[in-house]
């Protein structure tokens, strides 16, 4: 490899490479927003690897790869927050797997916590190439990606998958590998086959359970983004989710079983979640009361906020507040 890929050109710089490493490349980051040394490789024809430990220096960064990727993320640590330009918002957190399709001239803006360290395991594949390199088709791969590989028009799509154990051990190797120079490319060749197998195998095997019993159809997946959009912006007082669903045109056990497989956490947890987090920052950084506080996050006694608020943090608001001041 001579040169970066076309994705990680305006993102990483050569920080070295040797005549034995072959197809591996050590890189570092060009912009603010971290630090730290990261490995891109080939894995095949049409896919590539990155793989690093970085420390987050900014709290925000916008990317936009200029060209049209599916991307397997095994986070094993760090948490961020994204924004797509096409509107969609989602989570990553440590330890979890996902699938992410953001076409050419989709940016997202990637929100971080400084002083974070970020370790992940990211495969890059353009299904154009890789589709027909490997002889795959609707017998192997949801339609979902064959369709979304073969259209002209791209578009964004977020899933969760099922970390396993073999994914886990699979990155954690990646990223501890520090053998022979001469036979690094092989191994790290081979374990990026290995991944793509199991995200392969992953997503095939969800999109089956659901197309059997949800059949999410595009409009569906769609609707179900639009429904997070919605918590993300009704934190307070949000609408029940039985109405949201009909204003969709879906109904409520679709819609909830459809936002669980999508983002691999149920509607309910997904609002607790933005409710807590939106209360922690609150209580951290104004002069708000707990009360006041409680009820801007949609509960109606302090009471049940403060217990709420402790099972999910482990310290009861009072203490947040004394320790914001």
């Amino acid at each position: 490899m001579n040169k970066l890929p076309t994705w990680a050109h305006d993102g990483f710089s050569i920080a070295s490479s040797s005549k034995g490493k072959g197809e591996v490349i050590l890189v570092e980051p060009t912009s603010y927003y971290s630090k730290g040394r990261a490995s891109i490789a080939s894995v095949m024809h049409g896919v590539h690897m990155a793989y690093g430990d970085l420390s987050v220096l900014g709290d925000k960064e916008m990317a936009d790869d200029g060209v049209d990727l599916l991307k397997f993320q095994i986070r094993l640590a760090g948490t961020s927050y994204y924004t797509v330009s096409s509107g969609e918002q989602f989570k990553v957190m440590e330890y979890s797997a996902a699938a992410l399709m953001q076409p050419k001239g989709i940016s997202k803006t990637i929100t971080s916590f400084v002083g974070d360290r970020e370790i992940s395991v990211t495969l890059f594949c353009d299904l154009s190439k890789m589709i027909p390199h490997l002889g795959l088709n609707s017998n192997n791969l949801p339609s979902l990606l064959i369709d979304n590989a073969m259209s002209e028009k791209k578009e964004f799509f977020y899933m969760a998958v099922p970390l396993s154990s073999e994914m886990v051990q699979t990155a954690k190797s990646l990223l501890a590998f520090c053998g022979d120079e001469r036979m690094s490319s092989l191994f790290i060749e081979a374990k990026g086959r290995e991944l793509l197998y199991h995200f392969l195998e992953g997503v095939k095997s969800s999109m089956l359970a659901v197309s059997m019993t949800l059949r999410l159809n595009k409009n569906d997946i769609s609707s179900i983004h639009e429904a997070r959009a919605t918590l993300d912006c009704s934190i307070s007082g949000s609408t029940p989710f039985v109405e949201m669903a009909h204003s969709l045109g879906m109904n409520e056990s679709k819609l909830a079983a459809g936002f669980k497989h999508l983002f691999g956490i149920t509607m309910s947890d997904y609002l607790h979640g933005l409710r807590m987090d939106k209360a922690n920052e609150m209580l951290a950084m104004n002069d708000m009361n707990v009360t006041e506080v409680a009820m801007e996050v949609g509960y109606e006694y302090q009471s049940n906020f403060s217990k709420a608020f402790k099972k999910h943090f482990g310290l009861t608001p009072k203490e947040v507040r004394r320790g914001g001041r």
